[in-house]
């Protein structure tokens, strides 16, 4: 393990907890490994290690990727349109090959029936809790 001698080494151990958890978190969000976090943040990855180990760390951690994972689905809704229009635009551009319309097409299609298959189920989801709210409603 590697030992701590210098003043600012010995600072940054004195940084709050809370700090540097989150320099870790951050860290491993941005690195491909956890020994590069470790580096990243500045701390030991003995220390990353231990923290993984920590349920209050792991908890921040996963809130942490939710957030950026939430991040990246609103991207992509964002470009969803332009990406029907690309879609829509190969199916009907007789000037591509006739295997890239055809499966322009089927994922148009493929998309369009998962869009229904959603509105169905959120419409029986609805159903259903209007009928336990009844249920409910009568058993009080």
């Amino acid at each position: 393990m590697k030992q701590k001698n210098t003043k600012e080494e010995n600072v940054e151990e004195k940084r709050p907890r809370q700090v540097r958890w989150d320099a870790a978190i951050l860290a491993l969000l941005q690195n491909s490994t956890r020994e590069k976090a470790a580096e990243a943040a500045g701390i030991d990855p003995a220390t990353l290690y231990r923290w993984l180990q920590n349920p209050k760390f792991q908890e921040a951690l996963l809130t942490a990727r939710r957030e950026v994972f939430g991040q990246a689905m609103g991207r992509l809704q964002q470009a969803s349109l332009t990406a029907v229009d690309t879609l829509i635009g190969i199916m009907d551009d007789t000037g591509v090959a006739p295997s890239g319309r055809v499966q322009a097409s089927r994922c148009v299609l493929d998309l369009s029936r998962k869009s229904l298959e959603l509105d169905d189920l959120r419409m029986h989801i609805v159903r259903i809790q209007e009928w336990q709210r009844k249920q409910d409603e009568r058993n009080n």
